[in-house]
C-alpha cells in the first residue's frame, strides 16, 4: 500500500491558534470604544469594557503580532483599521505618547510654571486601616517632599485631638485653602474635599451632586505671578461604595443575589459618575480661564465620564506619564482613577505616579509650563 504524504505544517496554519486571542481582544477593545460615548444610563453593560480594555488591547496586539510574524496579512486589516480608531484610548492608557499640542517647549524669561499633586487619602487613615498614627504621620511628610504649588485632597479629614488645620498647611507649605467640609447630609461633619495653594486664591465656588450628597467638586481660582488666573476644579466622583461582605463574595465566587447585588452597585455608580462628568463638563466649557481638573473620578480614562473632558482637556498622564500609571491600590490592579486634566495654554511638562501605599490611592503629581 502507497504511504500517504505527510501534510505540510505551513507557518500560516501554525498562527491558526492566534484567533483565539484577536478575536475576544477585538470585541473586547470596540466595546471598550463604545463605551467612551454611549452613557451607561442607556448601556450599562457596555461599562466594564472600559475598565478591561487594557486587557483586551493586550490580547488583540499579541495576536496581531503573531499573525503578522506567520504571514497572515488579510486577518489583520480589520484589527489595525479598529486600533487607528481606538488610538486615542490606547494615548490615555498608556502614558507618554504626548500629541503635537503637547509638544515640550522651553523655558522663556516669560513663561510661568506651577506644579500640582491630587490625592485621595483616605481620612489620613484614621481608622486604622494600616496603621493609623504612623501613617498619618507619613501621609503628611510625603505631602511635604512633593512640594506642589497647588495641593488637591479628596476624603481629607480634621479634627481636633487627631489633625489641625496648622499641621496641614505646615506640610504643605501654605496657609491659603478652600475646603467644603460637611455636606447637604451633614453640615456639621470635619470631611471632604481640600485644595491648598502657594498662589493667591480670589474665588471659592462648591458644587454639591444631588444624585450624590457625599460627593462634591471645589472650584478654586487662584491667580499666578499676580496676573493668570487658572480655575481649579477639585473633584471625587461617585465611588462603588463596596461593604466588605461584598469584597468576601467577590473573593469565593458570588452566588446569584449577590451577583444581583455587585451588578446594582455598579450600573448605579456609573450613571452617577456619569451625570456627574456631564455636570463638570459644562463648568468647563463655560470658564473664563483655563482649566485645572484633577481628583478621584473612581473611573477609568476608557469610561464615559473621562470621556466628557475630550473635546476641552488634556490628561497629564498622556503628554508626560510613563506605563499605565495605577493609581487605586485594590483588588483591582492597573486602574488609574486619579487623574489630573488641563487645558491650553497649559502645557504638561512632567507626570509622576507616586508609589507610597499610605491609602487605598496612590498620589499623582502634573507639572506646567505656559
Amino acid at each position: 500500500m502507497a504511504e500517504q504524504p505527510q501534510k505540510q505544517t505551513t507557518p500560516k496554519r501554525r498562527a491558526g491558534w492566534s484567533v483565539f486571542l484577536v478575536a475576544p481582544g477585538w470585541v473586547g477593545v470596540l466595546l471598550a470604544k463604545l463605551a467612551t460615548f454611549v452613557s451607561p444610563d442607556a448601556v450599562a453593560y457596555l461599562a466594564p469594557f472600559g475598565l478591561l480594555f487594557p486587557v483586551s488591547l493586550l490580547l488583540l496586539t499579541t495576536g496581531m503580532a503573531v499573525q503578522l510574524l506567520h504571514g497572515r496579512w488579510r486577518g489583520s486589516v480589520l484589527p489595525l483599521l479598529l486600533l487607528w480608531w481606538v488610538a486615542p484610548e490606547i494615548i490615555r492608557t498608556w502614558g507618554g505618547w504626548s500629541m503635537p499640542e503637547h509638544a515640550s517647549v522651553p523655558a522663556s524669561e516669560t513663561s510661568r510654571e506651577l506644579s500640582l499633586l491630587t490625592w485621595n487619602v483616605r481620612q489620613f487613615d484614621r481608622y486604622d486601616w494600616l496603621g493609623g498614627e504612623r501613617v498619618k504621620t507619613q501621609i503628611l511628610s510625603e505631602i511635604e517632599s512633593m512640594n506642589a504649588d497647588v495641593v488637591c485632597l479628596q476624603e481629607a479629614y480634621l479634627r481636633t485631638g487627631f489633625l489641625t488645620r496648622p499641621e496641614l498647611w505646615a506640610a504643605a507649605g501654605v496657609s491659603t485653602w478652600h475646603r467644603n467640609f460637611g455636606s447637604p447630609v451633614n453640615p456639621s461633619d470635619h470631611f471632604g474635599l481640600v485644595t491648598l495653594s502657594r498662589h493667591p486664591i480670589v474665588g471659592k465656588r462648591e458644587i454639591w451632586f444631588e444624585n450624590d450628597p457625599g460627593n462634591a467638586c471645589i472650584i478654586t481660582d487662584i491667580v499666578v505671578a499676580g496676573q493668570d488666573t487658572l480655575r481649579v476644579l477639585n473633584v471625587h466622583l461617585s465611588s462603588n461604595r463596596f461593604e466588605s461582605s461584598d469584597l468576601d463574595a467577590v473573593r469565593r465566587g458570588p452566588d446569584a443575589e449577590e451577583r444581583a447585588r455587585l451588578w446594582g452597585r455598579l450600573k448605579s455608580s456609573w450613571e452617577k459618575r456619569a451625570d456627574q462628568a456631564r455636570l463638570l463638563a459644562q463648568e468647563v466649557e463655560s470658564s473664563p480661564y483655563p482649566v485645572i481638573l484633577a481628583g478621584d473620578f473612581n473611573d477609568g480614562p476608557v469610561s464615559y465620564a473621562a470621556t466628557q473632558f475630550r473635546g476641552e482637556l488634556h490628561d497629564a498622564f498622556s503628554a508626560a506619564g510613563a506605563g499605565i500609571g495605577a493609581t487605586y491600590i485594590g483588588k483591582l490592579p492597573m486602574l488609574r482613577i486619579d487623574h489630573i486634566l488641563y487645558e491650553a495654554p497649559l502645557i504638561a511638562t512632567e507626570f509622576e505616579t507616586m508609589q507610597a501605599r499610605l491609602s487605598d490611592h496612590r498620589a499623582v503629581r502634573a507639572a506646567f509650563r505656559w
